[in-house]
């Protein structure tokens, strides 16, 4: 794997070019630079409608702020208006651009406290998973359900203060490769075996889940979040950018 970072957002038809073996990943902090209303402007009446329904402001904000960047981005891919592209779901929610060219790139979004990340593909599954560690959860709960019995071991066999930390890195890297696959939680978890200190192409341990070679692996993400991405096949290519401000950007 190959990586580079960049600030630098590709304009709306400007002819981002995504090429066959790249996997682009972008990442979008949501703080108060972030311009709610333009990042509104862009989304479709239902986004709105699924963004309202939100409990917290917070999670509201996050929401409208992400969809946009997709929505951007995905233009700018396809050279087109980011406010006509439509979206149609899977069986288990996995989004898709509805009645998309053939060239039309595979996507999937995630975002967690003020983080959003989004990954982009040509013609590759690909999932995404990124979680704020410092929330509030019963990860200890949460892996007795749903992680392999040799996870558990090796979680129990570490010191008590890193094992909330390599929790966060076996969910995340579940979660990514469960929403490539666009199953959701049909796939049982357990069945979904992550070796962490194996190389990126080699850490989906169950082959009886795989379906074929997938690439998993950790990025890098401010501290307080882990982040893992799974994209299937080999020989790829993965480039880092930054979308600092992007939402104020015009449509």
């Amino acid at each position: 794997m190959r990586s580079s970072a960049s600030s630098r957002w590709p304009s709306p038809g400007g002819g981002a070019v995504l090429a066959g073996d790249d996997v682009h990943v972008w990442q979008l902090v949501v703080d108060d630079s972030v311009d709610a209303a333009a990042a509104q402007a862009v989304l479709s009446p239902e986004e709105c409608r699924r963004a309202s329904r939100l409990v917290r402001e917070s999670d509201r904000r996050a929401f409208r702020a992400v969809r946009a960047a997709l929505r951007r981005l995905l233009g700018a891919y396809l050279g087109t208006d980011a406010r006509t592209l439509r979206f149609s779901y899977g069986e288990h929610g996995k989004p898709r651009l509805a009645d998309g060219p053939d060239r039309a790139p595979a996507f999937n979004v995630s975002h967690s406290g003020q983080l959003g990340m989004i990954a982009v593909t040509a013609r590759r599954a690909v999932g995404i998973d990124v979680e704020q560690g410092l929330r509030e959860v019963d990860w200890q709960g949460i892996a007795q359900r749903f992680f392999a019995p040799q996870e558990c071991a090796r979680l129990e066999g570490l010191a008590p203060a890193q094992q909330r930390r390599e929790f966060f890195r076996y969910w995340t890297h579940k979660e990514a490769y469960v929403k490539a696959c666009g199953r959701g939680l049909s796939l049982p978890l357990d069945r979904v075996v992550i070796d962490l200190d194996a190389p990126a192409g080699k850490r989906l341990g169950d082959r009886r889940s795989a379906g074929g070679p997938w690439f998993l692996c950790e990025l890098e993400v401010p501290d307080g979040y882990h982040a893992a991405l799974a994209v299937a096949g080999a020989n790829l290519v993965v480039r880092r950018f930054n979308l600092p401000g992007q939402a104020r950007g015009s449509a």
